[in-house]
């Protein structure tokens, strides 16, 4: 039976700044996974209670989550493959922060929050945890140069990540969920 789409999409008169502003990262439990609904994901409280989520601010760049859908050939399913590289800046007296961080996300399973530069909120590895690989550490050579970690979070899923966009209470529960800065 053919698909029927619901409605026509307008482009917007405008482009926002693209990218992505900070991650949110939280540990994976496979048991109980993030639901999305008509209306994206509007409960995270039964997942994340208070100080679950670590806010990582990422460097100001075009960072970007870029999904690759993947095909199961007979069957026709369908999965993507998602991957986004962060880059965290170290500014001076930060480094083994900084080292610590990209250490911590190798070694267990996360679901992240990407947080975009026009406000949306969007969890990806939710349903199937993210990996962090291929970390690479930079000193810096000269003035100018990026000084820091970058750390590649990979994720296969079934579904895209729009559809687990936060809204309403959602987006409550995340603010409640972040770890305080110190």
């Amino acid at each position: 039976m053919p698909t029927t789409l619901s409605k026509s999409v307008k482009l917007k008169d405008q482009s926002v700044q693209a990218g992505v502003r900070a991650i949110g990262v939280a540990v994976f439990n496979s048991t109980n996974r993030i639901v999305t609904t008509s209306t994206g994901v509007v409960d995270l409280a039964t997942y994340f209670g208070a100080s679950t989520i670590a806010r990582l601010e990422v460097k100001n760049s075009t960072t970007k989550y870029v999904e690759t859908g993947i095909s199961g050939g007979d069957n026709r399913n369908v999965g993507y493959n998602g991957a986004i590289t962060v880059f965290f800046s170290e500014p001076v007296g930060a480094e083994l922060e900084i080292a610590n961080i990209i250490t911590q996300l190798t070694k267990f399973e996360t679901v992240c929050f990407l947080e975009y530069y026009d406000g949306t909120i969007k969890a990806i590895g939710s349903q199937n945890g993210c990996l962090a690989s291929a970390p690479i550490y930079d000193g810096g050579g000269t003035i100018g140069d990026f000084k820091g970690g970058q750390i590649t979070i990979n994720t296969m899923e079934a579904d895209l990540s729009s559809l687990y966009l936060l809204t309403g209470d959602g987006l409550v529960d995340y603010a409640a969920a972040l770890k305080a800065y110190v």
